[in-house]
């Protein structure tokens, strides 16, 4: 990024305000945090409930800030170069709209109840094989996180994959109208936000808005999805639609999906050609496929398809595979978790082979509303003996899943804790060199901090 100030003012519609004998700064950058801030940088500080940013700006120039913003209802503005708006999240959202206006690339905007972080890590990989990709980082999905990766979208970058999270109805659509995308991609509707919006006919709708953004002439590449059918027919009149994963559009699906002890592989429908991507889990299979169809539409050869998905970086904590100090197997899949994707992960545990006992290690679902303790109910009673040798469980909505499960397991099978500690610690003595450990739960729990410990732990007892 390189902006003066003034045009940065005319971006967002604010009031430039210069101390008298200060040289107009050069843009380089943007910082919400005080803590990332570089020599540059325009720091924008943001209100909240507990903290308001303001009372940081005079720590964001000695940090090396230029400029900042500055809400004109807190007051006289601070002897530095500012630019004074009325609110200073619509300010970041309008200068991040403008620049991406003035881009030329390819923008790509991702949304769904599961798989999203994935499916934009499948993109970028295949993409990437061929051209300049800039994405989003980490879990900067929300209507903070878009705006600052528009806003750090190199000049040249050729595709630019957008993740859009939300809590409620039109915010997708808010981010769409900033990133304005060339193509839309729903991954799934799922249960996720199931609280906020009551049903999934809601999710649905919610996640449709994705679309209320594209550019005229756009493509949108879905999900084969029962609740989003009467959004579809819509959409096919105005765009490009790409259907994937069932149905009548059998060249966009997806056949012999096996998964293995490093990874997944499969086959396209009609294609002798099989895929590997590095992380287990027969549906994470039709992830991969909207990068097969978009790196198609790119013009990519099918082998320089097939080599970005088996060289996917995945994002942290989406069954990210580790060894435990002693040799047992962790699947660490402890971002998030809700009904579906937690019955998803711990089938995939079940198809796995060569393991002489599975643990599941399960924490609360959050975000499920009313119904929360019927799906922890329905977990439970998925679990089976055969297949799941022992249940344990972590957070107040979980007991259920361990209440359930044990009118079928034997007593010393099935384990609740609300300590992490304490958890840590039964998990050492019990689980073998030879085993499998199951990580999921919903973001507030933190459930990493289990694996965490058990590193920890296992490093103690080593020195």
């Amino acid at each position: 990024m390189k902006s003066t100030l003034g045009a940065v003012a005319t971006d967002v519609g604010g009031r430039l305000v210069v101390p008298q004998g200060v040289q107009m700064p050069l843009i380089t950058g943007v910082s919400i945090d005080t803590r990332t801030i570089r020599a540059g940088d325009l720091f924008v500080p943001l209100g909240g409930a507990v903290q308001d940013g303001h009372a940081f700006v005079a720590s964001a120039f000695l940090h090396g800030a230029v400029a900042a913003f500055w809400q004109q209802d807190r007051g006289e503005p601070p002897p530095h170069p500012v630019i004074v708006v009325d609110d200073t999240t619509v300010a970041l959202q309008r200068w991040a709209k403008a620049t991406r206006q003035r881009h030329a690339g390819t923008f790509i905007a991702i949304t769904g109840s599961n798989g999203k972080t994935t499916t934009k890590d499948f993109i970028v990989s295949v993409l990437a094989t061929q051209y300049r990709v800039h994405k989003t980082q980490g879990n900067y999905n929300n209507e903070l996180g878009v705006p600052l990766t528009l806003l750090a979208t190199p000049d040249d970058a050729q595709y630019v994959v957008v993740e859009m999270g939300m809590r409620g109805i039109g915010q997708i659509a808010t981010l769409s109208a900033l990133t304005q995308p060339h193509v839309a991609v729903i991954t799934n509707i799922g249960e996720a936000h199931i609280a906020q919006l009551g049903s999934r006919e809601n999710i649905a709708r919610a996640k449709a808005e994705i679309v209320t953004g594209l550019l005229s002439g756009g493509r949108i590449v879905v999900i084969a999805e029962p609740l989003l059918q009467p959004y579809i027919r819509t959409w096919e009149t105005q765009y490009d639609v790409r259907i994937i994963g069932g149905g009548s559009h059998e060249a966009h699906r997806v056949v012999d999906t096996r998964s293995h002890e490093t990874g997944t592989s499969f086959r396209l429908h009609g294609t002798s050609h099989t895929f590997d991507i590095p992380i287990v889990g027969t549906h994470h299979a039709t992830n991969a496929l909207f990068a097969i169809v978009l790196g198609q539409d790119a013009g990519i050869p099918l082998s320089y398809i097939a080599a970005g998905l088996k060289h996917t970086p995945l994002t942290g904590m989406r069954v990210e595979q580790l060894r435990a100090p002693n040799g047992a197997m962790i699947w660490n899949d402890a971002y998030n978790a809700n009904p579906t994707s937690v019955q998803a992960a711990v089938a995939t545990a079940v198809a796995q082979q060569g393991y002489k006992r599975k643990f599941v290690i399960l924490g609360d679902m959050r975000d499920l509303g009313a119904d929360a303790v019927r799906w922890h109910q329905e977990i439970g009673q998925t679990l089976c003996p055969h297949d799941i040798d022992y249940v344990i469980t972590y957070g107040e909505l979980a007991q259920e899943i361990s209440r359930v499960a044990q009118t079928r397991y034997d007593a010393q099978q099935v384990h609740h804790f609300t300590s992490i500690v304490h958890l840590v610690q039964w998990v050492t003595m019990h689980v073998h060199a030879d085993d499998l450990v199951l990580i999921k739960g919903s973001r507030a729990l933190q459930m990493e901090r289990i694996v965490h410990a058990w590193f920890a732990q296992g490093n103690n007892e080593t020195t």
